[in-house]
This record gives C-alpha cells, structure tokens and sequence, in this order.
C-alpha cells in the first residue's frame, strides 16, 4: 500500500465517504514512470500545466500518464454538501469539481459521490448516466477505490432495473481488478441475478462460492452469501440450511445478517 492510500482526510468520518487518497504535493506521472512533483497543476484540455518555482510549461496528453493534486476546496465542499443530505447541492458541486479536476486525480471520486446524491435522491437513472462517465481501469493506483466502488454501484443499479446483460459487462470489467472483495461482491451479484431469473439452484452454487471460498476475514460479501444460502434451504426444506446457520454464527455473531436468523 503506499504512502498516499494510507493517508486519510479528516472529512470522510463527516461525510461517510472512506478513504479519500490525498496527495501531499501535485505531482505528473510521465510517460516513462517518472514522478515529478510541482508546486502548481492545472488541467488545460486534455493537457496538463504544471509549476515549479518561477519555471512554468506545458506537459501534452501524450507525455503523461495521469496527475494528482491534494484534496480541492471544490471537492471538499461536495463531499460535505453529501454528508449534510444536500443532495441537490452535492449533485451539482460533484459536477462542477469533476469537470475541473477529472485530469488531476478526482474524477472517481466525483463520478461516485454525485452517484451516491443521485441514488439517495431516488434518481437511479441520472446516477447511472452519471457512472458511465468512468470507462477503463484507470492508471493511477490510488483512484482504484473509488472506481471500484462506482462500477460496484453501477452492476447493481443495473440489476435492480433488471438490465442483467449490462450488469454481467461491468461485473466482467471489475473482474480485471483481481481484487477479493470485488470477486465476493461479483458471486453475490450474480447469484441475485440468477434468482430474478428463477434459477434457484444456479444462483445457490454462486452464493456458496463466497461462503466457501472466502476467509471470514470478509465481512460483507460473505455473511450475506451465507444467509441467503440459508433462506434458500429453508425454503426447498433442507436441513443442510443448519449448517450454514452454524458457520454464520461463529464466524459473525455480531453481523445483521446473524441477528435476523
């Protein structure tokens, strides 16, 4: 993990939001690796500029890999306006901060907490439009979070409008992760999927590669596979469901999913 993922900003306890990556100093990758660091970066177009002293120029869109700078007062507010339920001033102020700063480190974070105003709004289809901003995994490490939570979000919004196809595209795209946790997130996802189509026994073996392929070290994936693996026993009358109960217990005694057994 490096330095900057380990750094944590004071305002995400506010907010809710976790684990905003905050540079410490605006820095280009070059197109080599190099990282170089500035006193200044600013987005141009597409292409970037940069400070250092009383030297300023221009780095072109082929010459950089991506840049980062520390945590924008414009960002801040956003993220605060979303912690306050401001919903509409969040949507707004993440749109505003994308567009200025989607080249400088911001823009998955952004693209995620203008999503999240959206869908507590109960406006699922801007949140979607707003997702499909974000295309590729992206180069920089340190956006990877919030990718992955925005393409999390994105899967599920489709799978709750039943737009199953679209859902298994992002749900492939988070697979180049090879993150853990998004694979748990993925049985999961896959698994409901199949039980909207009535594919009880399909969706069950999903479920059950979670529950038995991941450590109870996953705290969120896979208490909800086991419980579902249970309510689906229960239902067709097979005991094997108290199995499940068991390992559900031990391994989570204090989980959500253990209190409604």
């Amino acid at each position: 993990m490096t330095r900057i993922v380990k750094m944590l900003v004071a305002i995400t306890v506010v907010v809710g939001l976790s684990a905003i990556v905050c540079a410490e100093r605006p820095f280009v990758v070059m197109k080599s690796g190099k990282k170089e660091f500035f006193d200044k970066v600013t987005a141009d177009g597409v292409n970037l500029r940069v400070k250092k002293g009383s030297i300023a120029r221009k780095i072109r869109k082929g010459d950089y890999k991506y840049a980062r700078v520390p945590l924008p007062t414009l960002v801040r507010k956003a993220a605060k306006a979303l912690g306050s339920k401001k919903y509409d001033s969040a949507v707004s102020l993440f749109k505003k901060a994308y567009d200025e700063y989607k080249l400088l480190g911001w823009d998955a974070f952004c693209v995620y907490g203008s999503a999240r105003a959206s869908v507590d709004m109960g406006k699922k289809k801007q949140a979607v439009d707003g997702l499909l901003r974000l295309k590729g995994k992206p180069e920089d490490p340190d956006k990877m979070l919030y990718y992955i939570k925005a393409k999390r979000l994105l899967a599920q919004l489709y799978v709750d409008d039943a737009q199953f196809d679209k859902a298994k595209v992002v749900l492939k795209e988070l697979g180049a992760c090879k993150n853990d946790a998004v694979a748990a997130f993925s049985n999961n996802l896959l698994g409901d999927i199949l039980m909207k189509q009535g594919k009880r026994k399909d969706a069950t073996l999903m479920y059950l590669r979670t529950a038995l392929l991941f450590s109870e070290k996953n705290t969120k994936e896979r208490p909800a596979a086991l419980f579902k693996v249970i309510e689906i026993l229960k239902q067709d009358r097979n005991n094997k469901y108290k199995d499940f109960e068991k390992i559900l217990r031990k391994d989570y005694p204090m989980s959500k999913f253990t209190k409604s057994l």
